[in-house]
């Protein structure tokens, strides 16, 4: 007698019973597992990331140059007795009138730049912090300095012992 394949039950809607269709369809597990996953609820699944797609090839753009670009050298550093130097010739004054003068206009200047204030003075021209930061021995500024105007071509310097006096030349 040839035996027919049984099949599941039908529900009334005519359709096999859902638990029924997955068991056989997943491939064969131990009873333990397929019964402590019919108790434990799945967790919902993260979304997953879109998938990266690769970068497309362009066209390098041409950049448009507002102005060429011109490098800073560092000059040579000026110390403060080149400056008091630089003061009593253009001055005419002794060092011993110019020395405490140049020290309180710079100790102010600096006063005022670690207060954060801005500073506008017409021949240096429009100063003002950056930034800022705290160092173990002192502390570091980082300034911006815009010059504007005629006043900000180098006027020639005076050198010891020669060319013209721009104080004595005014006074006669």
């Amino acid at each position: 007698m040839a035996k027919k394949p049984t099949t599941a039950p039908k529900t009334a809607s005519g359709a096999k019973p859902a638990a029924k269709t997955r068991a056989k369809a997943a491939p064969k597990a131990s009873a333990k597992s397929t019964a402590s996953a019919a108790r434990k609820p799945r967790a919902a699944a993260k979304p997953k990331a879109p998938a990266k797609t690769p970068a497309k090839a362009k066209t390098p753009a041409t950049p448009a140059v507002v102005s060429q670009a011109t490098p800073v050298v560092a000059g040579p550093t000026i110390k403060k007795n080149e400056l008091f130097d630089r003061i009593m010739l253009t001055t005419g004054a002794k060092k011993k009138d110019v020395k405490p003068i140049v020290e309180a206009t710079l100790r102010a200047l600096g006063d005022a730049l670690s207060a954060g204030e801005e500073l506008q003075v017409p021949p240096l021209g429009k100063v003002k912090v950056h930034r800022q930061k705290d160092l173990a021995n002192g502390e570091m500024l980082m300034l911006k300095l815009r010059r504007t105007g005629p006043s900000t071509a180098q006027a020639p310097t005076p050198t010891p012992g020669g060319g013209a006096d721009p104080v004595k030349d005014a006074a006669e």
